[in-house]
């Protein structure tokens, strides 16, 4: 009864603690592709404010 609770409880700390630290890797790696993606879009808009 009570080990199998506590079995859990470490258990979902352990997946817990996975999640969290793919989790911020991923949103950071969307962030910088964000970030790339919106330079993209500024270079391209300043060549065509060149280009007019």
């Amino acid at each position: 009864g009570l080990e199998f609770i506590l079995m859990n409880m470490l258990n979902i700390k352990k997946i817990s603690g996975i999640y969290h630290k793919y989790g911020t890797k991923f949103i950071a790696q969307l962030n910088t592709l964000n970030f790339k993606f919106l330079e993209k879009i500024q270079m391209i808009s300043i060549n065509c404010q060149k280009k007019i």
